[in-house]
């Protein structure tokens, strides 16, 4: 066997290990929803970049970027005119943060700092990056969210936020290779150690957790497709749907019942409409939040004055007998979808093939409250996604948040499943149920431990969910400190970086040259695991 056959072989081996890698990390979003398979996500990948340097590692790492993106972000496809061109740009612009990953590997493992230690901060770290770069932020499907289901971990949100939750997973997963990698299992010593705690310690909080007051809730899942909308007898079938079921609602005497985002177009700008939510709400003596898209002219000054509109995309709080309460007005706008980024860049049309002028809302304020005085923290669509602009509105007294989306773009597809999975952890993170009013579903009442307490589980099907669940409890450690988690694991994974580029060349080349016998002694260093 020739040696460049030889290479050729471990070449191959090492993609099929980022294959399963990829395979793994799909597997634990829905669909199949099988989280425990993300405890494994990067046992194969960093397996596969063992012994290799930076720029190599890196290329894996991109790879199983793109790869895993496919499969995980494959219900963008459901978007009309999402083509391959726009899933490589997808591709292009997040699969660099696992190619980060594999580009420090090597690094770490020349650190005197343990690996398995900096390896999971880094992983960390990168996805937390990820959710703070700019109109790129995209917290979707970290490993946190995979653990939706694993409620005693899930606790470990309430002092470290998602981060937390991240770092045991990525922990599991890395411990695991370096076990295999090193044929010994003291490398699962303490990680295993770690990880039982963290469940145990969140296991006696789910059993010994304190019970504040109760609320009732409901939310009404018209789901109206794009084609139902967009015409008027489609529209006036979704009314219909929303008034049935908000009527079948009132029946079980909520604190208040939510519509989802955008149920009804332009709301205020249509006195007919407005008219008629009014007289439904004193109807059934209970108030109603209401997602309505907003238009609102407005002059530009310039050398030519003329009028434009500017969308809103916002939410009421409708009362027996009183005035509306808002708007809240969506603060985190889709980029590409609601406005477009860097207006001043020549976008190309393929690309971006219409204008946008949805204007976002202020970042304060904005909470509702009920007469019985409980407040609601309304959120809109990916606003779910963004821990610390939750954290936010919870930080300023709400005992409930409300969380209100219309996926309709995505046609049937497992969107809306995907979109649920950072709610639960909203609510770990602040001991705050969230009240999911989903268009499409699932529409779903949460409690601050996660547990799914009311669920209406038919997918692009009419229903509702109305359920008891404790209000909130008080502000957690992540909600008063935000994340210091992840800030530490940005400061250990530097830092291990940092004292790994000092001690030599990381590629392999590098590392048998520093191998070699010194002048003194003739001793070899070993190679840092």
């Amino acid at each position: 066997m020739t040696p460049q056959f030889r290479s050729a072989l471990k070449l191959v081996g090492r993609l099929l290990l980022v294959l399963a890698a990829a395979a793994l990390w799909t597997a634990a979003f829905p669909a199949p929803d099988r989280g425990a398979a993300c405890w494994l996500a990067l046992t194969p990948l960093v397996l596969a970049c063992r012994g290799l340097g930076p720029f190599a590692a890196a290329g894996l790492g991109f790879f199983f970027g793109v790869v895993g993106g496919y499969g995980i972000y494959s219900w963008l496809f459901g978007v009309v005119g999402f083509g391959l061109h726009h899933s490589l740009l997808v591709a292009a612009a997040y699969a660099p943060i696992q190619a980060l990953f594999g580009f420090g590997l090597p690094f770490l493992r020349r650190s005197r700092l343990p690996f398995v230690l900096t390896a999971p901060a880094l992983w960390t770290a990168l996805e937390f990056a990820k959710g703070h770069f700019g109109f790129l932020a995209a917290p979707w499907a970290t490993f946190a969210q995979s653990q939706h289901g694993n409620l005693p971990l899930l606790q470990i949100a309430t002092l470290g936020g998602e981060a937390a939750v991240t770092f045991f997973v990525a922990l599991g997963g890395v411990a695991l290779a370096e076990a295999i990698g090193r044929r010994s299992l003291r490398p699962l010593v303490l990680p295993a150690v770690a990880v039982a705690l963290a469940h145990l310690g969140g296991a006696l909080a789910l059993r010994f957790g304190a019970r504040p007051g109760e609320i009732r809730v409901a939310a009404v899942q018209p789901a109206a497709l794009y084609e139902e909308i967009v015409t008027t007898p489609g529209e006036k079938k979704t009314v219909q749907r929303l008034f049935a079921g908000t009527r079948e609602a009132a029946a079980y005497r909520p604190a208040f019942i939510a519509w989802p985002e955008t149920a009804i177009q332009n709301m205020p700008r249509r006195p007919e409409l407005e008219t008629a939510v009014r007289e439904l709400t004193d109807e059934i003596r209970i108030p109603i939040v209401v997602g309505t898209s907003v238009s609102q002219k407005f002059l530009i000054k310039g050398a030519e004055m003329k009028t434009r509109v500017r969308a809103f995309n916002s939410a009421y709080l409708y009362r027996p007998g009183e005035a509306p309460e808002g708007p809240y007005n969506k603060v985190i706008l889709l980029p590409f979808g609601e406005y477009v980024p860097l207006p001043w860049f020549p976008w190309p049309r393929w690309l971006v093939h219409m204008t946008f002028d949805v204007v976002p809302g202020r970042d304060e304020g904005g909470l509702f409250t009920l007469p019985d005085g409980t407040r609601l923290a309304p959120i809109i669509c990916w606003e779910n996604i963004f821990s610390s602009f939750v954290r936010r509105r919870v930080g300023e007294g709400a005992d409930v948040v409300v969380h209100l989306v219309n996926l309709y773009w995505f046609g049937r597809t497992e969107a809306p499943l995907q979109h649920r999975l950072p709610s639960v952890l909203r609510a770990v993170e602040n001991r705050v149920p969230v009240v999911v009013a989903s268009n499409l579903g699932p529409s779903t009442v949460i409690d601050g431990w996660g547990r799914i307490v009311g669920d209406e589980p038919r997918l692009f099907a009419p229903g509702l969910v109305t359920a008891s669940v404790p209000k909130g409890s008080g502000p957690t450690f992540y909600t008063r400190f935000g994340d210091v988690f992840a800030v530490l694991a940005i400061l250990v994974s530097m830092a291990a970086a940092a004292q790994g580029l000092t001690r030599g060349d990381p590629t392999p080349s590098g590392r048998q040259l520093a191998e070699r016998p010194g002048r003194a002694g003739g001793r070899r260093r070993p190679e840092a695991v």
